[in-house]
């Protein structure tokens, strides 16, 4: 019997291969100066993308923490001594205070935790354009039903009459 050896040395008879076989071309990298000699480009096209001029508060347009009521002793206190108003299925309980403060709340009978989350998101963003009718009070707006930004706001504008005349 013959055998047959099919081992070599492949790399003695194969090409130096790049430094990355999954990466072909040129590299990009080649032309550049290293390290803190490259040369520094002046103007909006230094990180790759436009630099936009933001106001006095950095680009922070939330509500911020102190403006959530977060404590459940606060919240029960308004929700057993607080006024209500009742409109297109929203419910606004308000107190007067010195300090304005506002929680948000979605009734459980909206089976889905995507809608829930949806009314709370679209309350706070409606209520963060709305700041001004709400000064000087302690709020709390409770969902119970599937909501749009329209009766929201219809309901935020039919409470500003309410609390101006009442």
């Amino acid at each position: 019997m013959h055998i047959i050896n099919y081992e070599t040395n492949l790399s003695a008879e194969q090409k130096k291969a790049n430094k990355n076989p999954w990466i072909q071309g040129t590299d990009e990298n080649q032309g550049r100066q290293k390290g803190s000699k490259q040369k520094k480009k002046k103007g909006p096209e230094t990180s790759g993308r436009r630099k936009i001029n933001l106001p006095e508060n950095k680009g922070r347009f939330g509500l911020g923490k102190k403006e959530i009521i977060r404590n459940k002793k606060e919240i029960k206190n308004l929700l057993s001594t607080g006024k209500r108003f009742a409109c297109n299925k929203l419910i606004i309980i308000y107190k007067p205070a010195s300090e304005s403060k506002v929680g948000f709340f979605a009734s459980g009978k909206i089976r889905s935790a995507v809608k829930r989350n949806r009314v709370k998101r679209i309350l706070r963003e409606a209520y963060r354009m709305n700041k001004e009718i709400f000064k000087g009070l302690k709020v709390i707006f409770y969902a119970h039903n599937v909501l749009d930004a329209r009766k929201i706001l219809d309901g935020f504008q039919l409470f500003r009459k309410e609390y101006i005349n009442g």
